[in-house]
């Protein structure tokens, strides 16, 4: 399964919380971070963006983020040096945080993520509960989408042709038992128009036995013969209509 946007939070906030010179991690946006009075310093803010997007093409769902890192600033004396000081020092936070995120366990495998920047890194001061010097990246999440329809929670479904106004209804069945053969009464007396086992698509044959990739079906009774045992909770996923 690929990473869900909770698993992502879980992740980008253990990252922050692992690095030594981060005392505050909140998950927040920045408005709301203008009113804790509970950070302690030096923090991270992670913040959600709005533009988030699905990439049906490249199989992506990609999350947006801005990440703040900050520092109190002492304004009462040589203000000017503070500041410098704390946004060099977050500066190497920020860089410690990228490559926490591009480390190598978490690019390959199913719970991979993409990780990329658009180079800009934000140096200033913000008004916090306290003056703060702070320190931005924009973090764009990518992770697997496998667009699986046999994955979607759904009941029959039917469609409506334009030329034949015919139903097709799309007839979801959960294996109970391993086995090459099956009676799925509710298909007697109808035509098959596609037949999908787990991810796989099925074409019918006349030939006995069928082979592996191919079912044989008996309209009559709605009796099915697959070249190979089906698994037990594997989905068989059918679109047929009334003969």
């Amino acid at each position: 399964m690929a990473l869900t946007l909770n698993q992502i939070k879980t992740r980008l906030e253990s990252l922050a919380r692992s690095h030594n010179q981060i005392n505050t991690t909140r998950f927040v946006g920045i408005d709301e971070a203008l009113d804790d009075s509970d950070i302690i310093y030096p923090a991270c803010i992670i913040e959600l963006q709005e533009n988030n997007r699905i990439e049906l093409s490249q199989r992506h769902i990609v999350f947006n983020f801005k990440i703040y890192f900050f520092d109190l600033l002492n304004v009462a004396s040589k203000s000017l040096d503070n500041e410098f000081d704390a946004l060099s020092d977050l500066s190497l936070i920020a860089a410690d945080y990228l490559a926490m995120l591009n480390f190598g366990e978490y690019l390959i495998g199913e719970n991979s993520w993409d990780i990329s920047l658009d180079n800009n890194m934000k140096l200033s001061t913000f008004e916090l509960q306290d003056i703060c010097a702070g320190v931005s990246l924009d973090v764009a999440v990518s992770t697997r989408y496998d667009a699986n329809r046999c994955q979607v929670p759904s009941n029959e479904v039917t469609f409506e042709t334009d030329n034949t106004m015919k139903i097709i209804s799309n007839h979801i069945h959960t294996i109970a038992n391993e086995s090459s053969t099956l009676t799925l009464s509710a298909l007697a007396n109808k035509e098959l128009l596609m037949v999908w086992l787990g991810d796989k698509l099925l074409v019918p044959t006349i030939s006995a036995p069928a082979s592996p990739n191919e079912y044989r079906y008996t309209s009559a009774t709605g009796y099915f013969e697959f070249g190979t045992d089906t698994q037990q909770e594997q989905i068989l996923q059918i679109l047929n209509r009334n003969l």
